[in-house]
């Protein structure tokens, strides 16, 4: 009231970091991490379970929610250090994955990751007749999707592989079979689908 002004008094502005929530998508299923989801990858459910990293600041009661759908973090989720989420799989193509979580202050923490879904098998590798006679059969030779590995059965149980070319052509070696011998064929396309099993038998003169 007297008008006296006291000492001046300051404060400073903290500024409250987003709090880290969630780290990296990762991919289980993917087992040889191509990124690619094979048949065998995808399994029978038509879903894909991902695991999103839990970050410093997550707590139990923490909600993530992955494409859509909330997962609330739990006890045992802090211990493995990420939460699973089931995502479904319409049919081959790319799939994108999204994670976020917000903290008590609106900051929101994202994870993406993307991955393609493969689940088409070839078809069955075509094989060219066989002869017993290795001067007129000396490789085991037929057709099939290019960039596919060729895997070649002998009737011991042995085996052998190759690529098939650009022009839709592969060939191994014949090993030295008998008139009557049976080899099987497959072939494994980039994805890792397998195709259905090719048969062929040896035969002693080709037609």
């Amino acid at each position: 009231p007297a008008g006296n002004v006291s000492p001046e008094a300051t404060g400073t502005v903290v500024a409250v970091l987003p709090a880290d929530l969630i780290g990296a998508i990762t991919v289980p299923e993917d087992v040889n991490g191509d990124g690619i989801i094979n048949a065998a990858e995808l399994g029978t459910d038509g879903t894909v379970n991902v695991q999103v990293a839990l970050g410093t600041d997550a707590v139990d009661g923490t909600v993530v929610n992955v494409n859509g759908t909330n997962y609330t973090v739990t006890a045992a989720d802090l211990t493995n250090g990420f939460i699973t989420a089931a995502i479904p799989v319409a049919g081959d193509g790319s799939l994108n994955i999204h994670a976020e979580a917000v903290d008590a202050q609106g900051n929101v923490d994202a994870a993406d990751a993307i991955l393609s879904v493969d689940t088409a098998a070839p078809n069955a590798p075509l094989l060219d007749p066989i002869s017993a006679d290795e001067g007129v059969s000396p490789d085991i030779s037929g057709t099939g999707e290019a960039g596919a590995t060729i895997t070649v059965t002998y009737p011991d149980g042995s085996s052998a592989t190759t690529t098939v070319g650009a022009d839709g052509t592969w060939s191994v070696t014949n090993p030295g079979l008998n008139a009557g011998d049976v080899v099987t064929a497959t072939a494994t396309d980039p994805a890792g689908n397998v195709s259905p099993e090719a048969t062929g038998t040896v035969v002693a003169v080709l037609p």
